[in-house]
């Protein structure tokens, strides 16, 4: 099973993108807000909003993408998860 964190802040209007898409297509994710948890944002690098990262089941990023995300590139990297 892979783990899917987005790291967001409330004031982040590009961050609602990605999280509404995830949650509408039912795809469990964690929401990392970088200003509640700063330690947990710097423990994985992030330096930009958003970041969406998927780890696989030992923990390694095997997706990480920071900035701008389209709908069309989260089907492309969820497909398998969305069958």
């Amino acid at each position: 099973m892979v783990v899917v964190k987005i790291f967001s802040a409330k004031w982040c209007k590009p961050c609602e993108q990605p999280k509404l898409w995830l949650k509408n297509n039912n795809i469990w994710h964690e929401v990392v807000d970088v200003e509640e948890s700063p330690e947990v944002a710097d423990r994985y690098g992030v330096s930009g909003l958003p970041t969406l990262l998927i780890e696989d089941e030992k923990g390694k990023i095997i997706y990480r993408k920071t900035g701008t995300i389209s709908p069309h590139e989260l089907e492309t990297e969820f497909k398998d998860l969305l069958r």
